[in-house]
């Protein structure tokens, strides 16, 4: 898939189950709505993220999750633009009779989703193209330009879990900041005992860095599905 500025291309996961019937969620309609998850955070591979991915696609979402901006000069606005990218191609591809995704996809209903940086370029991804109707994440951390700032020009619902021992993008100074100023349509998760890095089922490199957790990293992993 090319990036949003053209001049190359990048791995995407593609993860689609067409056969099976969603149930309402929260923020999100009904089956074949288009997903896109920015789950990266900073520096960590996207593959951590792959059983989040299948959870997603087994409620009949098709999951888009790029994989630019993994390094350790990310660029904020263009990881987010690249979310917004990835959207608007998979909308087109929906309209070629020789794709795979040909009108399967309703195209009316789509969402970004993030982890701790992804989190906050879904944010920004969020307020770069308005056709997003809901941005979600799991412990957003701030971007540049600020995600914070970004959450107050989004009029489509927004959700944000984070774990009360997070000591990377605590919800005090990373996520009350973002749900604070977030229009009205909107909630906000703490898991207690969870963390940062137990967002991801594998342990990346933020393990090193964050509180420990007082629950596990698959009880975690229960909940976050759950919400």
């Amino acid at each position: 898939m090319t990036r949003h500025e053209q001049t190359g291309t990048f791995p995407v996961w593609f993860i689609i189950r067409h056969h099976l019937k969603a149930q309402m969620l929260r923020y999100f309609r009904e089956a074949h709505t288009l997903h896109c998850l920015s789950v990266t955070g900073f520096t960590l591979n996207p593959n951590l993220y792959v059983s989040l991915y299948r959870h997603f696609a087994s409620w009949g979402y098709v999951v888009i999750a790029p994989s630019t901006e993994t390094g350790f000069s990310p660029n904020h606005t263009n990881f987010a633009l690249d979310l917004a990218f990835v959207l608007k191609d998979m909308k087109r591809r929906n309209t070629l009779a020789s794709d795979i995704f040909f009108g399967v996809i309703d195209t009316t209903v789509t969402g970004v989703f993030g982890h701790s940086m992804g989190g906050g370029c879904s944010v920004l991804a969020g307020s770069f193209d308005t056709s997003i109707a809901a941005v979600a994440s799991l412990a957003a951390a701030n971007t540049n330009p600020s995600s914070i700032t970004a959450a107050n020009s989004i009029k489509a619902p927004q959700l944000y879990l984070s774990g009360q021992r997070d000591s990377i993008a605590s919800y005090w100074t990373q996520q009350l900041p973002h749900y604070n100023n977030s229009y009205p349509f909107k909630q906000i998760v703490n898991i207690k005992g969870g963390n940062h890095s137990y967002f991801h089922l594998i342990a990346g490199l933020d393990d090193l860095v964050d509180n420990s957790a007082t629950i596990t990293r698959q009880n975690n992993s229960v909940l976050r599905e759950g919400m």
